[in-house]
């Protein structure tokens, strides 16, 4: 089964408290991208981990890109995969300490792990943009200005939009645009014992949500 997530620890999120580092903290770490991107790796991986019969499955980086294939048990519904992509962002983002990315960043991410990130259809996208301006279509992607333009509207949180046209569900976070995109195959066959079984199917991108993660000079100069 997916790793359980947790992320919630006592005196800290989950307890109404958000914990704040001076701004010289920050200053005084000097932030260096790659550490970032292994432990961003390894947590993606052990929070997509799998038990199979031939082993365990965290996924694997292709390119630029984090791919995992698991199965799922969960609800075939949209809410279930959303609330899977909030927690497994969140999970990864309460795992990277002030020594890692800077206290500015940890400062920012505690109010993203706080919030609940909004979700709208993709033709809710598509109406919103168009009322600013973008000329989109449906069956268009949605390009980084468009994906800007939507986290910009939800106050800098992470947005999901689901009911895209491939059926997938795209995670747009602030500066970056899109990051990930998941879906599930039902009834797939499985390789293990040839019975049936909902497979989860989640891509990365690992550049961009390392670049989320530091982007605490981008928030600041957004929010003056």
């Amino acid at each position: 089964m997916l790793t359980a997530f947790a992320y919630a620890r006592p005196g800290r999120i989950g307890q109404g408290r958000t914990v704040s580092y001076p701004l010289s903290s920050a200053r005084d770490v000097t932030v260096t991208r790659e550490p970032v991107r292994r432990r961003v790796i390894g947590l993606l991986q052990a929070l997509h981990s799998d038990q199979t019969a031939s082993g365990p499955h965290g996924g694997s980086v292709e390119g630029p890109h984090f791919k995992s294939t698991v199965p799922w048990r969960e609800d075939l519904d949209s809410r279930a995969l959303t609330r899977h992509l909030e927690r497994t962002l969140k999970a990864t983002a309460y795992a990277l300490n002030a020594g890692l990315i800077g206290g500015g960043n940890v400062t920012r991410l505690e109010r993203m792990i706080q919030a609940e990130h909004p979700r709208i259809t993709y033709r809710e996208a598509l109406a919103i943009l168009g009322r600013r301006g973008f000329g989109l279509q449906d069956g268009d992607a949605l390009s980084a200005t468009a994906a800007a333009c939507l986290t910009y509207r939800s106050g800098n949180l992470p947005v999901q939009v689901t009911e895209c046209p491939d059926a997938s569900i795209a995670y747009l976070l602030p500066f970056v645009g899109e990051a990930a995109r998941a879906s599930i195959r039902p009834n797939h066959p499985a390789s293990s014992d040839g019975a049936d079984a909902n497979l989860l199917d989640v891509q990365v991108h690992i550049e961009r949500l390392v670049d989320y993660f530091l982007a605490a000079d981008r928030y600041n100069a957004s929010s003056d």
